[in-house]
């Protein structure tokens, strides 16, 4: 592994373990055995090294949804696939999930915001071909109602009855028939 790919890994780690707000270059480098000193002339800034670390998120993100457009010709059948990639994605990979969406971590969400759009237009294209309405309120709708199933995706993962690719599936086809 090279040196930026055991930084981010070691950010990774630390976040998972004690959460965003408590990383600091300091820990990575006590991590790695790494010089504060390193990190900074690797990134710049932690702002930064948080950049990096959103931006390899919504690069595994962004593939994993290439993945699910490239399974169906049927926008409402990619549309359920999209949503599922996310919310597997949003659970798998939490840690990189929160960096990418929570809403704390402002200093970095603004340099990935251009990325975040890129990656949300492939959702976007998939709305486009399922209705004749505003596509782009249709998109903020869609995004805004998958950020909260995931929520509460969370809260009911663990309870035996509740199956979150049925749950899934429902949602987006509520949404479709909302939408068409």
């Amino acid at each position: 592994m090279n040196d930026t790919k055991n930084i981010i890994h070691a950010t990774l780690e630390i976040a998972q373990k004690v959460g965003w707000e408590k990383v600091s270059v300091r820990a990575i480098s006590k991590e790695i055995g790494y010089s504060t000193i390193k990190i900074y002339s690797d990134f710049g800034s932690k702002e930064e090294l948080l950049f990096r670390v959103q931006k390899k998120g919504f690069e595994i993100l962004r593939s994993d949804y290439i993945k699910a457009t490239d399974s169906s010709d049927r926008p409402e059948v990619t549309l359920k696939n999209l949503a599922l990639t996310h919310i597997r994605f949003a659970l798998k990979k939490p840690t990189y999930y929160e960096l990418m969406f929570d809403y704390k971590f402002e200093s970095c969400k603004s340099k990935s915001a251009n990325i975040k759009k890129a990656v949300g237009s492939l959702i976007h294209e998939v709305i486009k071909r399922i209705t004749d309405t505003n596509s782009s309120i249709a998109f903020l709708q869609f995004y805004a109602m998958l950020y909260g199933f995931i929520q509460i995706t969370k809260d009911f993962s663990h309870h035996k009855d509740f199956d979150m690719e049925t749950a899934t599936i429902q949602f987006v086809e509520n949404f479709v028939n909302g939408i068409k």
